[in-house]
């Protein structure tokens, strides 16, 4: 069994008890109901749905649905390009922190789902996730430029042999240009190069431009997870 354990990030930002529970057992689902923090934040897998019911009876209500898709990375042959635009590293915090910031601002992640959740402070969790990335030891954070304005990026953590693009975004003005699908292609071509055999990613279930990307690159839908809330 494994206790709920307190999210001191998101206590912080959101001023109140914030614990978090992962679903994988009885011993887990009994934990997390008998959990007396301000705010309980469950995940569970979609196919436990008795598992979902019951937490659902002891007050917990459904803020997001994440799907994972999952491919090798053999078959990238060749880092994207963009016209007009490059694909580079990130390396400057104020250009990521805006370009997040306006990709993320009202998203349906669990955030901001939960109408007692400040909207901008969840926002701001997202920018501050994405800039903790320029640090990251495992991992780089890549980005496409318009000359030396930032349009998107995407963040990525290597560790056994797969890269996982964390979490990724495209400005406003350069949506639906082509950007993110060219991003995975680096990333793809890049780990492949490096040795890491796999690549993986998540999302929103409702958010169907990432899934269709990484669909044409490949990638396969695997296991998802609920998210669900409990305030006491």
């Amino acid at each position: 069994m494994t206790r709920p354990t307190r999210s001191d990030l998101d206590s912080r930002r959101f001023g109140v008890e914030v614990f978090r529970s992962v679903i994988e057992d009885d011993g887990d689902l009994d934990a997390a109901i008998a959990c007396d923090a301000e705010l309980v934040v469950a995940r569970v897998a979609t196919a436990s749905i008795g598992a979902v019911q019951r937490l659902e009876a002891a007050g917990f209500f459904l803020t997001d649905t994440l799907v994972y898709f999952r491919g090798a990375t053999n078959h990238f042959d060749a880092p994207a390009t963009l016209e007009g635009l490059q694909i580079r590293d990130v390396v400057e915090r104020d250009q990521l922190e805006r370009v997040t910031r306006g990709a993320f601002t009202d998203f349906f992640g669990h955030y901001h789902t939960d109408p007692r959740l400040d909207s901008e402070a969840a926002t701001e969790g997202y920018v501050e996730w994405s800039c903790s990335a320029l640090a990251w030891t495992d991992g780089f954070v890549i980005g496409a430029f318009d000359d030396a304005t930032l349009a998107g990026f995407a963040t990525v953590k290597i560790a056994d042999g797969a890269g996982e693009i964390v979490l990724n975004g495209v400005a406003p003005a350069y949506q639906r240009r082509g950007i993110y699908a060219a991003l995975v292609a680096s990333i793809g071509h890049r780990l492949k190069a490096a040795g890491v055999g796999a690549i993986f990613s998540s999302t929103q279930i409702q958010n169907l431009g990432p899934q269709k990307t990484w669909a044409r690159a490949g990638l396969l839908p695997g296991e998802s997870f609920h998210t669900l809330h409990r305030w006491r």
